[in-house]
């Protein structure tokens, strides 16, 4: 490099590697961005107004109503199972007892089971981002549990400053581990009183944190509520484009531009009169004639169109993908069974994944219950080293053919890939209790059948096999037995007589090979 080389590369700038995405451009709209940690990136502000447009449209647009079953159906199911899954079998046996007989009435402030309150709190959780369940006592000393709802959590007046809580929560600044939990009661609308601190153990936060030491849940629809306020908004002007439309049926152009007030009062005039029943008369129909000049339209509205209903669409489907539901969940519709299979399989995963928050949260309650139960009741007593282990099935997953996932899982089952837990646990059904009905049922067909001296498989086809199925079954076919002669004497049949046969002896000939002249090639020539 020379001299002069050196100095200009001195002052001209080198060129570098980056990314574009990192840069700003006058043709793109600014973005307010940040980088900095959630809790300000999500404040408390923030926080309860996405909070308020998601309870809003829960309660008035149909496809938010309808993700949040879909939610409540998938996550928890319909009947919420917990199965006691000790090294204790007898003990377990006691501690399902002992659970459903608390599981009917859990809740302190209703009578609601223990079903229903795992709906509810997932309902919570997807609208309003979490839910929270008080570990607490009734009246009469027995584990209650007790629903508190997103805005019962709030920061007292006069700690809004404290480094070391934010929006309600008390936390350790060190790792960020939530401490208590500030819980009151909301007497009057938007004001929460009686405030008071609460240990983090006597409160089950059922949320899903997005980023790392986030303290409080964020809806689901949190990334698309925007979305789903213009696809509101969308309907309504369209419903008064309709109804706007609907109003005008009819439209008259008269020559003049204007119509007569005489005509008004008086009606038709005479002439048009004669008119009319002049062609009513020829056409043997309603007929209106209008004056020479005037012009007749019908109002045709073509609202919404078929760009707008794609666009409908399109953002319906924007709503449901940032949410985590298919759409086909939310419209089912006629689609290809592997791109629908594919789907369904999909949302399973993201059902699955949501019900472990759920069975967590169950988990936590089950120790709380139990503990107290092993305390006071004397059949639980000396319980084994685990017995805090529970079983907790997902619900039933969305499927297109439930005939062929039926037997598949029977196929499974038959050779030992899964088990009657998985299988009945889906239904929320305990396995040990339907293997002992079954075993019932058995027992009770069998004793029928002795009963009155028929076969089993007149009464069960599962318990044996019906004789005509077996021998209906097809078999290989067999070449007969052959019979003796001196058999068929005995039996009085005729003998055929075989024709005698001279043995011959095998001959083989030699075949000689045929020889055929070659063929001549055409450039040679003959002397």
């Amino acid at each position: 490099m020379g001299f002069l080389a050196n100095i200009i590369s001195r002052f001209r700038r080198a060129p570098i590697n980056r990314y574009e995405g990192a840069g700003n451009s006058i043709r793109r709209s600014w973005l307010d961005t940040t980088y900095t940690s959630i809790r300000f990136d999500c404040s408390s502000s923030t926080r309860t107004q996405i909070v308020k447009k998601s309870r809003f449209f829960e309660q008035n647009n149909a496809v938010m109503n309808r993700l949040g079953d879909l939610f409540e159906n998938y996550t928890v199911g319909s009947n919420f199972s917990v199965q006691p899954s000790s090294s204790d079998p007898e003990w377990n046996q006691a501690a399902k007892r002992a659970w459903e007989k608390w599981s009917r009435f859990p809740d302190i402030g209703s009578r609601q089971s223990f079903g229903t309150l795992m709906g509810l709190a997932a309902r919570s959780w997807f609208y309003d981002g979490e839910s929270f369940i008080l570990l607490t006592q009734g009246a009469s000393g027995r584990p209650r549990l007790q629903l508190i709802e997103a805005q019962q959590v709030a920061t007292p007046n006069g700690m809004e400053s404290d480094p070391s809580v934010f929006d309600g929560v008390r936390f350790d600044p060190k790792n960020g581990r939530a401490i208590s939990y500030f819980i009151g009661q909301e007497q009057q609308q938007n004001q929460v009183t009686d405030i008071r601190s609460i240990s983090s153990d006597n409160v089950v936060h059922i949320f899903e944190p997005q980023r790392a030491q986030q303290l409080r849940g964020i809806p689901f629809v949190a990334c698309v509520i925007n979305d789903l306020h213009d696809l509101d908004d969308l309907q309504k002007l369209e419903m008064e484009a309709c109804k706007l439309a609907s109003s005008v049926a009819q439209v008259i152009k008269t020559a003049s531009g204007e119509v007569q007030a005489s005509s008004l009062r008086n009606g038709l005039a005479s002439n048009s009169d004669a008119a009319q029943s002049y062609y009513e008369n020829v056409f043997g129909a309603s007929v209106k004639v209008m004056k020479h000049g005037d012009d007749f339209q019908q109002f045709l509205s073509e609202r919404p169109g078929v760009n707008m209903r794609e666009y409908w669409r399109n953002l319906t489907e924007k709503v449901c993908a940032g949410v985590g539901i298919p759409y086909v969940l939310v419209f089912p519709e006629s689609m290809q069974g592997t791109v629908y299979r594919g789907s369904l399989d999909m949302s399973s995963v993201w059902f699955r994944s949501r019900h472990q928050v759920m069975a967590s949260a169950a988990r936590r309650i089950w120790e709380y219950v139990m503990a107290a139960e092993i305390r006071t009741d004397p059949t639980l007593a000396n319980p084994p080293p685990d017995w805090y282990e529970v079983a907790i099935q997902a619900p039933r997953a969305p499927n297109v053919d439930v005939g062929r996932n039926s037997a598949a899982q029977l196929a499974e089952l038959e050779a030992g890939i899964t088990t009657y837990d998985e299988i009945y646990g889906a239904r929320g059904i305990d396995w040990r209790a339907a293997l002992e009905a079954k075993a019932r049922e058995a027992s009770y067909i069998n004793s029928l059948a002795s009963k009155y001296g028929i076969g089993v498989y007149q009464i069960s086809t599962q318990q044996e096999d019906k004789p005509e199925r077996i021998a209906s079954e097809p078999t290989t076919p067999q070449p007969p037995a052959p019979v003796d002669p001196q058999e068929k004497e005995l039996l009085g049949e005729p003998v055929p007589e075989l024709p005698l046969v001279e043995p011959q002896t095998p001959s083989a000939k030699i075949r000689k090979p045929s020889v055929k002249p070659r063929a001549k090639k055409q450039n040679e020539t003959s002397l």
